[in-house]
């Protein structure tokens, strides 16, 4: 079973200039609307897209890993329900 990562709040596209693709989320304030774009447009040339990207640093800096127990059972945590107010 694959599982898919879906946003919590409806995004827009920020394309860059790159040809890589940013979702911003709707409900961001309009103050960090007018500046976050045009700063992550701005400093693309900061961002490590892949591996690739990071020339002369070591894979153990750059790979993250998780220690786990690979014959460990899934438990899904309990959904809490929001009390009315």
């Amino acid at each position: 079973m694959k599982l898919t990562i879906q946003p919590v709040e409806e995004t827009v596209n920020l394309d860059l200039p790159t040809g890589c693709t940013l979702k911003l989320g709707v409900g961001l304030q309009p103050e960090h609307r007018a500046v976050l774009p045009p700063t992550l447009t701005a400093n693309t040339d900061l961002f490590a897209w892949s591996v690739a990207d990071l020339p002369n640093v070591d894979l153990q800096v750059a790979v993250h890993k998780l220690s786990i127990y690979k014959d460990a059972r899934y438990i899904s945590q309990k959904k809490k329900t929001k009390v009315g107010r």
